[in-house]
Protein backbone atom coordinates (compact mmCIF):
# COMPACT_ATOMS: atom_id res chain seq x y z
CA UNK A 1 0.00 0.00 0.00
CA UNK A 2 1.41 3.33 -1.01
CA UNK A 3 2.02 5.86 1.75
CA UNK A 4 0.10 9.16 1.42
CA UNK A 5 2.12 12.00 0.04
CA UNK A 6 3.10 14.72 2.41
CA UNK A 7 1.92 18.19 1.58
CA UNK A 8 5.09 20.19 1.03
CA UNK A 9 4.67 23.95 1.54
CA UNK A 10 7.25 26.25 0.09
CA UNK A 11 7.87 28.80 2.78
CA UNK A 12 8.94 31.45 0.32
CA UNK A 13 5.72 31.06 -1.66
CA UNK A 14 3.68 31.18 1.55
CA UNK A 15 5.36 34.38 2.73
CA UNK A 16 4.99 35.93 -0.72
CA UNK A 17 1.30 35.07 -0.74
CA UNK A 18 0.70 36.56 2.67
CA UNK A 19 2.54 39.74 1.68
CA UNK A 20 0.43 40.00 -1.46
CA UNK A 21 -2.79 39.71 0.55
CA UNK A 22 -1.57 42.33 3.03
CA UNK A 23 -0.56 44.69 0.22
CA UNK A 24 -3.94 44.27 -1.46
CA UNK A 25 -5.71 45.07 1.81
CA UNK A 26 -3.58 48.17 2.31
CA UNK A 27 -4.33 49.41 -1.20
CA UNK A 28 -8.04 48.88 -0.58
CA UNK A 29 -7.92 50.95 2.62
CA UNK A 30 -5.86 53.74 1.07
CA UNK A 31 -7.99 54.01 -2.07
CA UNK A 32 -11.34 53.76 -0.30
CA UNK A 33 -13.16 57.10 -0.70
CA UNK A 34 -13.50 59.18 2.46
CA UNK A 35 -16.93 59.08 4.10
CA UNK A 36 -19.09 61.92 2.80
CA UNK A 37 -22.00 63.80 4.34
CA UNK A 38 -24.86 65.47 2.49
CA UNK A 39 -25.32 69.13 3.42
CA UNK A 40 -27.86 71.77 2.42
CA UNK A 41 -26.95 74.36 -0.23
CA UNK A 42 -28.94 77.39 -1.37
CA UNK A 43 -30.22 76.68 -4.88
CA UNK A 44 -31.24 80.31 -5.33
CA UNK A 45 -30.59 83.67 -3.66
CA UNK A 46 -32.52 84.08 -0.39
CA UNK A 47 -32.83 87.29 1.66
CA UNK A 48 -32.27 87.34 5.41
CA UNK A 49 -35.35 86.31 7.37
CA UNK A 50 -36.48 83.69 4.83
CA UNK A 51 -37.99 80.56 6.35
CA UNK A 52 -36.13 77.36 5.52
CA UNK A 53 -39.37 75.85 4.19
CA UNK A 54 -39.58 78.68 1.61
CA UNK A 55 -35.99 78.35 0.41
CA UNK A 56 -34.89 76.57 -2.74
CA UNK A 57 -32.37 74.07 -1.42
CA UNK A 58 -30.23 71.33 -2.90
CA UNK A 59 -27.77 68.90 -1.39
CA UNK A 60 -24.06 68.41 -1.86
CA UNK A 61 -21.72 65.76 -0.51
CA UNK A 62 -18.73 66.98 1.49
CA UNK A 63 -16.04 65.19 3.46
CA UNK A 64 -16.15 67.59 6.41
CA UNK A 65 -19.55 68.96 7.51
CA UNK A 66 -18.29 70.99 10.47
CA UNK A 67 -20.48 74.09 10.82
CA UNK A 68 -22.72 73.05 7.91
CA UNK A 69 -26.35 71.97 8.18
CA UNK A 70 -26.71 68.32 7.25
CA UNK A 71 -29.45 67.36 4.80
CA UNK A 72 -31.12 64.94 7.21
CA UNK A 73 -31.97 67.90 9.50
CA UNK A 74 -34.09 69.63 6.87
CA UNK A 75 -37.45 68.43 8.18
CA UNK A 76 -36.58 69.54 11.72
CA UNK A 77 -35.66 73.12 10.76
CA UNK A 78 -38.33 73.93 8.16
CA UNK A 79 -39.93 76.48 10.49
CA UNK A 80 -36.59 78.12 11.22
CA UNK A 81 -35.25 81.09 9.26
CA UNK A 82 -31.92 82.47 8.08
CA UNK A 83 -30.55 85.57 9.80
CA UNK A 84 -28.50 86.78 6.82
CA UNK A 85 -28.90 86.62 3.07
CA UNK A 86 -27.53 83.62 1.19
CA UNK A 87 -26.47 83.58 -2.44
CA UNK A 88 -27.04 80.71 -4.82
CA UNK A 89 -24.48 77.98 -4.16
CA UNK A 90 -23.71 79.03 -0.58
CA UNK A 91 -24.01 76.36 2.12
CA UNK A 92 -26.50 76.64 4.95
CA UNK A 93 -24.54 77.24 8.16
CA UNK A 94 -25.62 76.55 11.74
CA UNK A 95 -24.50 80.08 12.59
CA UNK A 96 -27.05 81.73 10.26
CA UNK A 97 -30.19 79.73 11.05
CA UNK A 98 -32.52 80.80 13.81
CA UNK A 99 -34.91 78.50 15.69
CA UNK A 100 -38.67 78.31 15.80
CA UNK A 101 -38.74 80.19 19.10
CA UNK A 102 -38.82 83.39 17.05
CA UNK A 103 -42.56 83.63 17.36
CA UNK A 104 -44.56 86.79 17.86
CA UNK A 105 -45.35 86.29 21.52
CA UNK A 106 -42.94 83.80 23.10
CA UNK A 107 -42.86 83.20 26.83
CA UNK A 108 -40.11 85.40 28.21
CA UNK A 109 -37.93 85.07 31.29
CA UNK A 110 -35.50 87.60 32.70
CA UNK A 111 -32.06 86.38 33.74
CA UNK A 112 -29.31 88.53 35.29
CA UNK A 113 -25.77 87.19 34.97
CA UNK A 114 -22.29 88.45 35.56
CA UNK A 115 -20.70 89.46 32.26
CA UNK A 116 -18.02 86.78 32.71
CA UNK A 117 -20.80 84.20 32.46
CA UNK A 118 -22.64 85.90 29.59
CA UNK A 119 -20.18 86.26 26.70
CA UNK A 120 -18.70 89.34 28.41
CA UNK A 121 -21.96 91.14 27.69
CA UNK A 122 -21.49 90.86 23.91
CA UNK A 123 -25.11 89.90 23.32
CA UNK A 124 -27.81 91.51 21.19
CA UNK A 125 -31.52 90.94 20.72
CA UNK A 126 -31.89 88.15 18.16
CA UNK A 127 -28.77 86.30 19.27
CA UNK A 128 -29.03 82.63 20.14
CA UNK A 129 -27.31 81.12 23.16
CA UNK A 130 -26.63 77.74 24.71
CA UNK A 131 -27.33 77.64 28.46
CA UNK A 132 -25.14 75.66 30.87
CA UNK A 133 -25.32 75.11 34.62
CA UNK A 134 -22.45 74.15 36.92
CA UNK A 135 -23.40 72.54 40.20
CA UNK A 136 -21.42 73.67 43.23
CA UNK A 137 -20.34 70.15 44.05
CA UNK A 138 -16.89 68.66 44.52
CA UNK A 139 -15.83 68.27 41.82
CA UNK A 140 -18.11 70.76 39.98
CA UNK A 141 -20.40 69.19 37.38
CA UNK A 142 -21.39 71.16 34.28
CA UNK A 143 -24.32 70.21 32.08
CA UNK A 144 -26.09 71.67 29.07
CA UNK A 145 -29.55 72.92 30.04
CA UNK A 146 -30.73 74.06 26.62
CA UNK A 147 -29.46 74.77 23.12
CA UNK A 148 -30.45 77.53 20.70
CA UNK A 149 -32.27 79.75 23.17
CA UNK A 150 -33.35 83.05 21.63
CA UNK A 151 -32.32 86.33 23.29
CA UNK A 152 -35.42 88.52 23.04
CA UNK A 153 -33.81 91.57 24.58
CA UNK A 154 -30.79 92.82 26.50
CA UNK A 155 -32.24 95.06 29.17
CA UNK A 156 -30.23 98.05 30.46
CA UNK A 157 -30.08 98.68 34.19
CA UNK A 158 -32.14 101.77 35.01
CA UNK A 159 -32.45 101.17 38.75
CA UNK A 160 -28.93 102.15 39.69
CA UNK A 161 -28.78 99.15 42.03
CA UNK A 162 -26.89 96.77 39.78
CA UNK A 163 -23.23 96.64 38.89
CA UNK A 164 -21.55 97.46 35.62
CA UNK A 165 -20.75 93.77 35.21
CA UNK A 166 -24.39 92.66 35.27
CA UNK A 167 -25.98 91.50 32.01
CA UNK A 168 -29.77 91.40 32.00
CA UNK A 169 -31.24 89.09 29.42
CA UNK A 170 -34.79 88.41 28.34
CA UNK A 171 -34.85 84.85 27.03
CA UNK A 172 -37.53 82.99 25.06
CA UNK A 173 -38.51 79.96 27.13
CA UNK A 174 -41.08 77.24 27.43
CA UNK A 175 -42.38 75.87 30.73
CA UNK A 176 -39.67 73.22 30.93
CA UNK A 177 -36.77 75.60 30.28
CA UNK A 178 -38.16 78.17 32.70
CA UNK A 179 -38.23 75.56 35.45
CA UNK A 180 -34.70 74.40 34.69
CA UNK A 181 -33.39 77.96 34.71
CA UNK A 182 -35.06 78.86 38.00
CA UNK A 183 -33.66 75.73 39.63
CA UNK A 184 -30.18 76.32 38.22
CA UNK A 185 -30.06 79.98 39.23
CA UNK A 186 -30.94 79.09 42.81
CA UNK A 187 -28.67 76.08 43.21
CA UNK A 188 -25.87 76.38 40.63
CA UNK A 189 -23.91 78.76 38.43
CA UNK A 190 -25.42 79.58 35.04
CA UNK A 191 -23.46 80.45 31.89
CA UNK A 192 -24.71 81.38 28.46
CA UNK A 193 -22.58 80.81 25.36
CA UNK A 194 -23.40 82.85 22.28
CA UNK A 195 -23.86 80.73 19.16
CA UNK A 196 -21.82 82.11 16.26
CA UNK A 197 -23.55 84.90 14.37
Amino acid sequence: MRAPRRLIVNRRLLVAGLLSVAAAGLVLVLTRPAPSVEVLIAAADAPGGTRIAEMALETREVADAAGLVEADLRAEIEDWSISTALSEGEPLLHSVIRPRSRVRHPDAMGVTLDAAHAAQGSLLPGDVVDVYSTATSDPPVTRLLASWVLVLDVVPDTSGLGTDDDVRLLLAVDDNLAGLLIEAIQSAEVDVVRVGR
